[in-house]
């Protein structure tokens, strides 16, 4: 009988998201697409942010807000770009799939000087213990992916954004 409930509630939230997903997309095309969303002035108010313009899309976890808040990087405001860029090209080439989507994001990438890889070499993995490993919905996830602006080993001139796709829920999670 639990099993049957929980199958049936999976379901239900399966069947809302869809109908979530329905109307953003009917908003987002009647919004005006030259209006920027406004950024907060510094990482400290990333939580309020991300709850507001990210939610059913992008997750952000504890882990992730520390190190914002932490951060001394010289252009924050790039940090709630790349959350953007998650939410309106990466989710929908994971969600829908199609060349069209997969250029649009690449695209997207290129415009604000971001490349996308995966997080640590399969070979080096060992040498990092838990550094690339989340808990998330009860269990271990490895981040592995990254978006990544800048090579110098400096942090204020260096940006990294970790992140994995959580196929059950069909979000980035941070």
């Amino acid at each position: 009988e639990a099993q049957r409930r929980a199958d049936e509630a999976r379901g239900e939230v399966y069947r809302l998201n869809q109908r979530i997903r329905t109307l953003e997309a009917q908003l987002k095309s009647m919004a005006d697409s030259n209006v920027e969303l406004p950024f907060p002035s510094d990482l400290d108010e990333l939580k309020d942010w991300a709850d507001k313009h990210l939610s059913g899309s992008v997750i952000l976890l504890n882990r992730a807000l520390r190190g914002a808040k932490e951060s001394d990087y010289e252009e924050p405001v790039l940090v709630f770009r790349a959350l953007l860029l998650l939410r309106d090209y990466y989710v929908p080439m994971r969600r829908d799939g199609g060349e069209e989507l997969k250029k649009a994001y690449a695209e997207a990438l290129a415009s604000h000087g971001l490349e996308e890889a995966g997080s640590i070499a399969t070979s080096r993995r060992g040498e990092q213990g838990d550094e690339y490993l989340v808990q998330h919905s009860g269990r271990k996830r490895e981040l592995d992916r990254h978006f990544r602006k800048g090579s110098s080993r400096e942090s204020r001139h260096c940006f990294r954004l970790y992140f994995f796709w959580d196929d059950e829920d069909e979000q980035v999670v941070v």
